[in-house]
């Protein structure tokens, strides 16, 4: 199955009957049963969209398909892990109203939804790996507890790592705070003294005992091992990090970390796609950015690399050019999918079949 995937030509507009059977298409041609059945858990990870936005899968897809996962006897959840930025999505009490606000509830899709990192985004669970970056990541904790993944990905754009497909969601939407920071971040954690009103939280949590309070914290740099527990704890958003990191890095780092997942998961991982509407920018940034394609449907497989990999032929079929490249030359987006594919073992193109329903 690694060697074929499947698309649907759908609009994100669609109608729910539409939707219902475009998964349906979609789910048997995948034979995903197999995997599926009674004491089983399984995990639809998803982003559930920033407040105030409307770039996200629509949950009425996400509702189909939990029906057909049901079906089999299974226990299915939708999940996300905390940002490691302020909002309404960085703590879990904030982030499951945010879903519910998007159409996201059991009492809408029929399933429970769940933060998989905790309250504040440090329950963890550690895989190793023989990466470039890392010896081992820092996933969500509760990932392992479930016996098969379905990685449900609105592709996009992406400032920093060109683009933003189901590589990026496994690998930077399954690590907890700490493992966003660990990806993101290239310099010494820093305090900003206009928010830090001194209470003393991140140095109770601090595991290297890094942290001194006067007038306001001090970080010392020479303990701090960006462990990202102060970023976390903190309810005034104090702590500065940087963004400003290789775009290669990056994408070697998300790559990383999905490939983590990946591992822990025992391979048991099916990515759908979604070429709705592609935005410049990914569904974290409030501002999407100017349309660089108009929607062109669901491509699904168990390979993320390969998913990936037609997503972006597709879009530059349907555009008439390569809109990565254009928008941002300085970036080679394919790092990602070609890192993630030498660890993993996995091709990075695959037989494309389409289908009708």
């Amino acid at each position: 199955m690694l060697n074929r995937l499947f698309f649907v030509n759908i609009r994100n507009d669609c109608s729910e009957e539409e939707a219902e059977k475009a998964i349906s298409s979609l789910y048997d041609a995948l034979d995903l049963s197999q995997y599926l059945g009674a004491h089983k858990f399984a995990l639809i990870k998803i982003h559930f969209g920033e407040d105030g936005t409307d770039r996200f899968v629509r949950p009425k897809f996400v509702k189909s398909l939990a029906s057909l996962i049901l079906q089999t006897g299974a226990k299915v959840v939708i999940g996300d892990t905390n940002t490691l930025y302020p909002g309404r999505r960085s703590n879990a009490a904030d982030h499951l109203s945010l879903a519910a606000q998007h159409g996201f509830s059991v009492h809408s899709i029929g399933c429970p939804v769940m933060i998989l990192d905790g309250l504040i985004g440090r329950t963890a669970t550690t895989v190793e790996i023989d990466g470039k970056h890392f010896r081992e990541v820092e996933l969500a904790y509760d990932l392992q507890f479930f016996d098969f993944l379905f990685v449900v990905t609105h592709f996009t754009g992406h400032i920093a790592a060109g683009i933003g497909g189901s590589i990026k969601n496994m690998g930077m939407g399954l690590a907890t705070r700490s493992g966003k920071l660990a990806q993101h971040n290239a310099q010494p954690l820093k305090v900003d003294e206009e928010k830090c009103v001194a209470c003393g939280v991140c140095a109770k949590w601090c595991p290297q005992n890094a942290i001194k309070v006067a007038k306001t914290a001090i970080i010392d740099d020479k303990k701090c091992v960006s462990c990202g527990w102060c970023i976390a704890v903190c309810k005034h958003h104090a702590i500065k990090f940087s963004w400003e990191i290789s775009h290669t890095v990056l994408q070697e780092r998300i790559a990383e970390y999905a490939a983590g997942a990946y591992k822990l998961l025992n391979k048991k991982v099916v990515c759908f796609n979604f070429l709705h509407k592609l935005h410049a920018n990914c569904d974290c940034v409030k501002d999407g950015g100017e349309v660089l394609c108009e929607d062109i449907g669901i491509v699904a497989g168990y390979n993320p690399a390969a998913v990936d990999t037609v997503s972006m032929n597709l879009v530059k079929e349907k555009a008439g050019e390569d809109v990565f490249v254009k928008l941002r030359p300085q970036i080679d987006h394919t790092v990602q999918i070609r890192h993630f594919a030498e660890i993993c073992n996995v091709p990075v193109e695959s037989e494309l079949v389409s289908l009708t329903f």
